[in-house]
């Protein structure tokens, strides 16, 4: 699989022909920033503050929920990336890439996010949030339209920086559209356990000790672990901080 990817996206970049077109680089290394952490320590808070408090919430669960099943998957499959001495990789990819690439790749946890949060924010707003398709301003064309762009984009540009192979794109895209499928049947019923559930802080913060207790742990140590550390506080404090919102703010304004 490695060799037959690595020869794909050699060709893919030959065709493309990659370090040669400044601004066709630009987009592409631009687009590979839409997926990292960083991108969306700023995005989510825009997202919960000023546009749809609830839509943030249910992204920032499903970015990080997602990442840690991807991550953990990425170090029980342990399938390397395309080697750095036969592709094109930009010399700033190891600034701009959260992991630097030092991670496994399968699954492209890139190609997750970018398939995951479109389809999930299209799911939330056409179907969960309204009974009919024509009630959101946007149309429905235009969503989808917006949403493949904005998937071929992060995707594709991970071939273009070299970084990944199709088969850690395809293992990333399939976990994208189930996370999100499942996340947008799900949210609601997580919705009221975590609002009426004794002892949440305690239950989720247990919860998040045995998923990095049951995280594999490569030798030596790959960026992912330490990752999942950060995204399991991320997880839980969102959920603990969304419980005592509910219970000081929203119960005590339907109270008055």
């Amino acid at each position: 699989l490695v060799k037959t990817g690595t020869r794909f996206v050699v060709a893919f970049q030959k065709f493309m022909k990659v370090g040669t077109r400044p601004i066709q680089d630009a987009y592409f290394i631009c687009s590979t920033l839409l997926a990292e952490e960083e991108f969306y320590l700023i995005a989510l808070p825009m997202i919960i503050w000023n546009i749809d408090y609830q839509l943030g919430r249910y992204l920032t669960l499903l970015v990080c929920g997602s990442l840690i099943v991807g991550n953990m998957m990425k170090d029980v499959f342990r399938l390397p990336r395309p080697p750095r001495d036969q592709v094109w990789i930009p010399e700033m990819m190891s600034s701009i890439d959260s992991t630097a690439a030092r991670d496994f790749g399968f699954p492209s946890t890139h190609a997750m996010n970018s398939m995951s949060n479109p389809l999930f924010t299209i799911l939330y707003y056409y179907y969960y949030r309204s009974q009919e398709v024509g009630s959101v301003a946007m149309p429905f064309w235009a969503a989808i339209a917006l949403g493949i762009l904005w998937y071929l984009s992060v995707t594709l540009s991970r071939l273009y920086v070299g970084v990944h192979s199709p088969t850690d794109l395809r293992g990333g895209t399939l976990l994208g559209v189930l996370s999100a499928i499942f996340w947008y049947i799900t949210c609601d019923l997580f919705d009221d356990w975590f609002k009426n559930t004794e002892y949440l802080s305690a239950q989720i913060i247990c919860f998040m000790i045995i998923v990095l207790l049951l995280n594999p742990q490569t030798r030596p140590l790959k960026p992912t672990f330490l990752q999942n550390v950060l995204l399991a506080g991320l997880f839980a404090g969102c959920c603990i901080g969304q419980r005592l919102h509910f219970d000081n703010v929203v119960n005590g304004k339907s109270e008055s």
